[in-house]
């Protein structure tokens, strides 16, 4: 469970480039795609579009917010959940028979279920 007003992390677990060259019937086709850029649909209605993302690691220091990509939530969604997703832009040049292009690619993750609660804290004494 992810708590209100405390720093989320964003990132994206994939490499930022993935390269592919495959050979039939003497044709050989190399397919580079590269990551343009993540946006993350918080759920709470919150869009964060992250050109870079940096992995959250356990030397991490509690509390500490994303140095690239991070949102903390204003609300709590229980009794239910946010969901999240991500989606990334691709671009992705190819080459084949002496020929060049660009496409673009867009890809949405499945969404996950994020379950956001508020902490409560009471003094006695």
């Amino acid at each position: 469970m992810a708590a209100v007003g405390y720093p989320l992390w964003l990132w994206t677990d994939d490499e930022d480039t993935h390269t592919a060259t495959i050979t039939e019937q003497g044709i050989t086709l190399t397919m580079t795609a590269t990551r343009r850029t993540t946006t993350f649909d918080l759920g709470d209605g919150t869009r964060i579009h992250c050109g870079t993302t940096t992995p959250w690691t356990t030397s991490v220091e509690p509390g500490a917010e994303s140095p690239t990509c991070g949102h903390r939530y204003e609300h709590p969604s229980l009794p239910g959940t946010y969901a999240v997703t991500a989606t990334t832009v691709w671009d992705i040049t190819w080459a084949a028979l002496g020929q060049t292009g660009t496409l673009d690619f867009e890809r949405t993750g499945p969404a996950l279920d994020l379950p956001v609660g508020e902490l409560h804290a009471l003094r006695i004494g």
